[in-house]
Order: structure tokens, then C-alpha cells, then sequence
């Protein structure tokens, strides 16, 4: 009898260290789950802020632009700046380009050999 008692005990320690570790499992990966969504969150939070600071830059220059604007210097050298508009008193100088003036775009991207061509038969 004794020998029944022992194996019965042993099957419940087992069923109880397998509860245990499952219940343990499940509180472990339970709390990694939450860890996670905390640094996500602190990182969402953390570049909300970031343009949140952006903004209200912005805002600032904007509400300082509109102070300007909100006086008869302000507008007239939004004006000057915006249309090339002159003050009384003031000249203009207006620079024409040449119209068979070669315009050259990206003159770092062209090749040792592209620039040898353009510099020798062009």
C-alpha cells in the first residue's frame, strides 16, 4: 500500500511542477509582451515629441511673419522681397541670363571620360 501511496504522490508533484511551469510560461510571456509594448510606446512618445517641437517652431515663425505683416513695413518688404518691388528712391538691378548660355546640371555626376570629351571636342 505504501508503494501505491508513492506513486500517486509522485504523479501529483509531477502534474503540480507542470502546472507551475506552464502557469510560469504564460506570466513570463504575459509580461515580455507588455515590456515590449512600454519601449514602443516610449519610442512613439519620444518622436511625438520631437515633432511636436518641430511644429511649434514653426508656429512661431509663422505668428512672427503674421506680426510683420500686420504693419505697413512688414507688408511693403514682403512686397519688395516676394515681386521685386522698389522703394521710392531705390534702383533695381534685374540680371538677364544669355539665352545660348549652356546651363550644366550635375557636373560632379559626369565621368573622367564625359569630361574629357566636352572639354576637347566640344
Amino acid at each position: 500500500m505504501s508503494i501505491r501511496n508513492n506513486k500517486n504522490k509522485s504523479k501529483r508533484q509531477y502534474l503540480f511542477l507542470g502546472v507551475v511551469v506552464f502557469v510560469t510560461f504564460v506570466v513570463t510571456r504575459w509580461a515580455w509582451g507588455n515590456y515590449l509594448s512600454h519601449k514602443q510606446a516610449q519610442a512613439m512618445l519620444h518622436e511625438l515629441e520631437l515633432r511636436k517641437a518641430n511644429i511649434e517652431t514653426r508656429l512661431e515663425k509663422v505668428q512672427a511673419r503674421n506680426e510683420l505683416l500686420e504693419t505697413d513695413t512688414g507688408v511693403q518688404d514682403f512686397l519688395i522681397e516676394k515681386y521685386a518691388i522698389k522703394r521710392e528712391g531705390e534702383r533695381v538691378l534685374v540680371l538677364v541670363r544669355d539665352e545660348d548660355e549652356e546651363i550644366v546640371i550635375n557636373e560632379e555626376e559626369k565621368t573622367f571620360w564625359q569630361k574629357m570629351k566636352t572639354t576637347f571636342f566640344e
